[in-house]
């Protein structure tokens, strides 16, 4: 059914907003293969009625998640005027579709609208871009996790077989996630990239995919991107040239965004020694996702950011060890030490005032 409709689809003639979108972003890759992308036309049930010309029953149809029931109970498409992209399992074979709707409409309108939960398409455990660019990822591409399908499209459309762009789509990494890159790309040799938007959302996406994939991945775990862009954003202001150095030359360690982000909502806190225990033992579970042979350069780095004894910051790490130790693999082989020179560059005054209402106990 879902090659069906795939076919449905790109048979369909395009609008003018979405070859003009795709133009103007650079990403007019997309309506070709492997992307596929096609179009969901505007009317209510045109694809519904095409799948029942095609043989299939209602049932198959609700199931498969590409029509659901009106308020009146009749069947409609699930996907109406948006640019359609297949998801695939990594084996290739098509298991649902993610939508992108015009630009400017309804603001209630959802931007992306995926697939709901079927027998065949989970979206915790399919990676948008991992079918693709598997050759790619098997002959040494660097991974590359982004919010996005158009994202991970405009990764692998300027950078040839050296970066794969692979997106959740519609949700957060999961380890489902992780587990499935597993299967394509030795983590334990690999360099990955996480390319979220560099604002307060795309580091929070980027501290969770350093905690679901710091455990699993023993060679360099980078971030890259200026503040506020994504791939498909510095692809059309930048150009091809700009997107490839923004992934090659203007990364920067992963741990330091995951800590930076965590130390935010300590800042008015940091001047006091108790602000900066506090700070530490809201960063050390990050710690405590690295490799053992990783931790100590991390906590030295952080006990340089904070003005702290080393041994404070260690203790903390320890605490937070046996907590994760049920969801973290256990330490397989000795990885690289965080780079030299890579702490972040914030560092809080040393006093070690007590707060006021501290003072004198």
């Amino acid at each position: 059914m879902h090659r069906d409709a795939l076919d449905f689809f790109r048979e369909q003639e395009r609008p003018a907003w979405a070859t003009d979108m795709l133009r103007d972003r650079g990403l007019t890759a997309a309506w070709e293969p492997p992307w596929s992308a096609g179009y969901a036309p505007a009317g209510w049930t045109q694809l519904t009625q095409h799948l029942r010309s095609r043989g299939w029953d209602d049932e198959v149809l609700l199931a498969a998640g590409l029509s659901r029931r009106s308020r009146t109970g009749n069947l409609i498409d699930h996907f109406r005027d948006r640019i359609v992209l297949p998801l695939r399992r990594a084996d290739g074979q098509v298991i649902g579709f993610v939508g992108r709707c015009a630009p400017g409409g309804d603001p209630r309108t959802p931007k992306y609208l995926n697939s709901p939960a079927s027998g065949v398409y989970d979206k915790s455990a399919t990676l948008f871009g991992l079918a693709e660019g598997r050759a790619a990822l098997t002959s040494g591409a660097v991974p590359v996790l982004v919010e996005g399908p158009m994202d991970a499209i405009a990764v692998a459309a300027v950078t040839g077989e050296a970066f794969v762009g692979l997106a959740p789509c519609g949700t957060s990494l999961t380890r489902a996630h992780v587990d499935e890159l597993g299967r394509v790309v030795d983590l334990a040799s690999s360099t990955v990239v996480v390319a979220t938007d560099h604002d307060a959302a795309g580091d929070a996406a980027a501290v969770k995919a350093f905690e679901r994939i710091a455990g699993r991945c023993a060679g360099q775990l980078r971030a890259g991107l200026p503040e506020g862009l994504d791939p498909s954003d510095v692809l059309r202001r930048e150009g091809p040239a700009g997107l490839r150095e923004a992934l090659t030359t203007r990364t920067r360690p992963l741990l330091d965004v995951a800590v930076d982000h965590r130390l935010m909502r300590w800042a008015d806190q940091l001047q006091w020694v108790q602000g900066r225990v506090r700070a530490a033992r809201h960063v050390a579970p990050l710690i405590a996702q690295l490799k053992e042979s990783e931790r100590g350069s991390a906590v030295t780095a952080l006990a340089q950011r904070l003005d702290l004894m080393e041994s404070t910051v260690s203790d903390a790490v320890a605490v937070a060890v046996p907590e994760l130790s049920r969801e973290v693999p256990p330490d397989a082989s000795t990885s690289r030490r965080i780079q030299e020179g890579s702490t972040p560059t914030l560092r809080p005054p040393a006093a070690t005032t007590a707060p006021p209402h501290t003072r004198g106990r």
